[in-house]
């Protein structure tokens, strides 16, 4: 089935059933997460006084997720009973094939194919760049992040290259994420 991407995108925000009432998600599984305990158990006062070493947790626990991946599109949603929308992943690059090809028409005029050439001729200098890191021996490669052009700009596209510069993901999310993680990340650059 044939998923119009930059329809879906611009459902950032609202809730998993409004999404799927327009039948932009052809799957009829619902997105699943982990579920929090504390509202399953009752706790104790001595995890209050642990809360505050808890605070920089795995932000995933809030997150409930649906992989759609014959499509090459991961949705990510808050983990609560509206379950909205809050980040699309397209996967460009599939390490266990060679022969993937995003199946969707791509949106806001990108490409199944892009470099980081061209992602940057078309939008610009990025607002955030994070250098590739390794991780134990996994390559994480180059991440930039741009506010999409007008009239979308209040979309953030995060693009992350493999180590030939060829875009493998692009992600979406609201602007004022990415604005969130350009001010922490300038405080920390600020610190050092």
């Amino acid at each position: 089935m044939i998923i119009d991407v930059e329809k879906l995108v611009k459902q950032l925000g609202k809730p998993y059933h409004e999404i799927y009432s327009h039948g932009l998600i052809p799957y009829k599984t619902k997105p699943y997460g982990p579920i929090d305990e504390d509202e399953d158990e009752d706790e104790d006062e001595d995890e209050d006084e642990d809360e505050d070493e808890d605070e920089d947790e795995d932000e995933d626990e809030d997150e409930a997720e649906l992989d759609m991946k014959r499509e090459g599109i991961l949705l990510v949603f808050t983990n609560n009973s509206e379950k909205n929308l809050t980040e699309i992943t397209l996967r460009l690059e599939d390490k266990g094939k060679t022969d993937w090809v995003f199946p969707n028409p791509m949106p806001f005029g990108m490409e199944p194919v892009m470099t980081q050439l061209w992602v940057r001729e078309r939008f610009g200098l990025p607002m955030i760049y994070a250098d590739a890191e390794i991780i134990m021996t996994i390559y994480m490669g180059v991440k930039e992040v741009y506010a999409l052009p007008a009239p979308h700009q209040y979309i953030a596209a995060v693009f992350t290259y493999n180590k030939d510069l060829f875009v493998e993901t692009v992600t979406f999310y609201p602007l004022e994420r990415a604005k969130e993680i350009q001010a922490v990340l300038e405080k920390k650059r600020l610190e050092s």
